[in-house]
């Protein structure tokens, strides 16, 4: 998942973090959501360390494994 890209990050909540993603790949295939984090979690990721979070948690979300 190389091409997922951050759009936007917002408050959820008081307690969450809500991190909105699109991804476009070279077969066409495009996605695009959101998933929500704990603040705290959040506050403790590098920004490479919070593109690889969300990927795991999209493949996990989705029943897959994460291709490394």
């Amino acid at each position: 998942m190389n091409d997922l890209q951050i759009t936007n990050m917002v408050m959820a909540d008081t307690a969450n973090r809500k991190i909105n993603y699109t991804a476009t790949y070279a077969d066409g295939t495009h996605i695009e959501g959101f998933v929500t984090m704990a603040e705290g979690d959040y506050e403790a990721l590098s920004f490479k360390d919070l593109k690889a979070k969300v990927q795991s948690l999209i493949v996990t979300n989705l029943g897959g494994t994460v291709n490394k």
